[in-house]
């Protein structure tokens, strides 16, 4: 009996999230009222979507309420950048690892000339949009290469804020947006 309530319930779901993706589907500007209809058809699904995975066991751990959101980005950055006919090859777009900073940590003042050891610090980002590149450091004929993702946009789709976490995300933002201002 169990296992028919849940599969009547992931089949509705289902029907849920196939109408979500066909409103979403049948927006193609940007406008405000558009806006407005995404994020009320978001709301739809959510509000239909969250109870079942919130039911699950050891739902926190699974992290589905918030990809959601990481999806629901997807399909609106998705849409503005077709909008803005931006079809670069180095172009990223979703979950991703993206540049916070760069510093240097040679082992000695004598090696700096010869390797500086570049560290390109990153984080894994719930959402990015951004550019793939490759950053190079050379010294004297070494050169260190790093592949990493400059955002332009960087998201962190949180449904539930730790008070001790909250410190490390405002820290981690103001120091992608003085990456994104200073690079």
């Amino acid at each position: 009996m169990l296992w028919e309530a849940l599969l009547v319930k992931n089949f509705q779901l289902l029907q849920v999230y196939e109408t979500y993706r066909n409103d979403i589907d049948a927006v193609h500007d940007l406008t405000k009222n558009d806006i407005k209809i995404l994020v009320e058809t978001l709301n739809e699904y959510r509000k239909i979507a969250l109870p079942v995975f919130d039911n699950l066991d050891n739902a926190g751990q699974k992290a589905l309420g918030y990809t959601i959101m990481e999806e629901f980005f997807y399909h609106l950055f998705n849409k503005k950048v077709q909008l803005m006919n931006i079809n670069h090859e180095n172009l990223f777009l979703g979950k991703g690892n993206s540049y916070v900073s760069l510093s240097f940590s040679p082992s000695s003042f004598a090696e700096v000339f010869v390797k500086p050891s570049a560290y390109i610090h990153t984080k894994d980002q719930d959402f990015v949009l951004g550019v793939s590149v490759e950053i190079s450091v050379s010294a004297d004929g070494n050169e260190e290469t790093t592949a990493t993702v400059i955002p332009v946009v960087a998201i962190e789709c949180k449904t539930y804020l730790e008070r001790n976490m909250l410190d490390s995300y405002a820290a981690t933002a103001s120091r992608l947006k003085n990456a994104i201002i200073t690079f």
